[in-house]
């Protein structure tokens, strides 16, 4: 579910909350990251915040151009931002019982 569309919550490119781009990274690789904020803190600069596998990178407003740009194949990258829609509402239910060697065991013990 994306954010609001206020002017809080669009960033550089129309980004929203939830978006996917590639951020330039300090090694100067490019990998793609997912947008999870977006601000002006109180006299300060407007930054976007990104999630990586294990990290995180905040880039404020004046590096935007040289540190963030689109995706150029949202496919080839494997990403999706939203839950398929033919995959029907996520399931809360209890996992399945996976059978094992000492499963007849386990049934006589349920049992008594």
């Amino acid at each position: 579910m994306s954010a609001p569309e206020s002017p809080e919550n669009r960033g550089y490119l129309g980004l929203s909350i939830g978006d996917h781009v590639e951020v330039r990274r300090t090694t100067g690789d490019w990998k793609v990251g997912r947008v999870i904020d977006i601000g002006t803190p109180a006299g300060g600069l407007p930054f976007i915040k990104f999630r990586f596998t294990l990290s995180t990178k905040v880039i404020y407003a004046p590096h935007w151009g040289s540190y963030i740009r689109p995706l150029r194949d949202a496919a080839a990258a494997n990403v999706s931002s939203r839950r398929p829609t033919g995959s029907g509402p996520a399931s809360f239910a209890s996992p399945t019982r996976v059978a094992t060697k000492d499963a007849e065991e386990l049934e006589r013990v349920e049992a008594e």
